[in-house]
């Protein structure tokens, strides 16, 4: 029996001691009194004396921290800077300061200075280490939904965002932001923007510069994306007289238009042995699907092409030939 009560009695000594130990853990001792009635934000600077086994409470970015003067000495202190993130465990010395980061971000949040020491008591002078908000943006994304997106990024990883730029904004309509919309086969001479009814250019649209093809299969290549381009070539073709005729054509491919890929071909000149050289502006304009174009072109590589050295500079007239 009397063994009994021994173990009964030591097992409330063990659940006595736990319910201390974790009491203690959350919340002070009454040997512990906070320095200051009111847990406030610690303001950009401020000034204590703190005793040996107190701690002063303050809100830091309204996270709980405090500062806990644990012992002293003739020139230093140990004191235990506390928040919800951290719990650090310093030496202090007479003069010097040491910094500190709570939120353990990367970033030093607070400076402590110990001025002094007398009778057991640190004169202590606190100073936040305040952070300035240094904001990148990516560019605004596409429209989805009518909106725009992007991504902003403090390079300074201040955990604020007092000045943080929106990440979210309304899409337009190019005319609402005085934009054009450069057609396909213009360049805007700016960074275009994106807007509900399409990249929108805040500058001007520019001409695309045509390719000068050499050969056809130059030409067929451009007609894979409809890319503004241009040849001169020649053929010859037996009549039905059994003469030789020697023709030379222009053709431009000018772009898109009207959802198809147009193609322009003109005889340029057309010379007969019985005849004198006839010069044309006989033009004819084939519109056809890319597809088509593509095909059309391949057909005409059966032709006889001129030399690079034959090709003569000749731009067509007329709107047949506008862009």
């Amino acid at each position: 029996m009397k063994q009994k009560a021994i173990i009964i009695g030591a097992a409330l000594i063990v659940v006595t001691g736990i319910i201390l130990f974790f009491s203690l853990k959350i919340s002070p001792s009454s040997e512990i009194i906070n320095q200051s009635q009111n847990i406030t934000e610690l303001p950009n600077e401020t000034s204590l004396v703190l005793e040996q086994n107190k701690f002063f409470r303050f809100l830091l970015n309204n996270d709980d921290s405090s500062i806990v003067l644990n012992s002293t000495s003739e020139d230093s202190v140990r004191v235990t800077i506390q928040s919800s993130e951290v719990g650090i465990f310093t030496i202090i010395y007479v003069n010097k300061s040491v910094s500190f980061d709570l939120d353990d971000n990367g970033v030093k949040d607070i400076n402590i200075t110990l001025n002094s020491i007398a009778n057991g008591k640190a004169d202590l002078h606190i100073k936040r280490i305040i952070c300035n908000e240094n904001w990148e943006c990516d560019n605004w994304g596409a429209c989805s939904a009518g909106n725009q997106t992007r991504i902003c990024t403090d390079k300074n990883h201040c955990s604020t965002e007092k000045n943080k730029p929106s990440e979210i904004q309304r899409c337009q309509t190019c005319s609402e932001i005085s934009g054009i919309l450069c057609s396909t086969t213009q360049t805007c001479n700016e960074t275009t923007i994106s807007t509900l009814d399409g990249n929108c250019c805040p500058g001007s649209c520019v001409l695309n510069s045509a390719i000068v093809c050499g050969d056809i299969d130059c030409l067929i290549n451009a007609a894979k994306n409809c890319e503004i381009a241009n040849l001169t070539r020649a053929g010859k073709f037996v009549n039905s007289t059994d003469s030789e005729l020697s023709v030379t054509f222009y053709y431009k491919i000018r772009g898109w238009k009207d959802e198809k890929c147009p193609l322009y071909k003109e005889i340029i000149s057309m010379v007969a042995p019985e005849q004198p050289e006839v010069i044309g502006k006989n033009g004819n304009c084939k519109f056809s699907s890319l597809y088509d174009l593509e095909d059309y072109l391949i057909g005409e590589k059966t032709n006889y092409q001129l030399t690079p050295e034959e090709i003569t500079d000749y731009e067509c007239a007329g709107t047949l030939y506008e862009n």
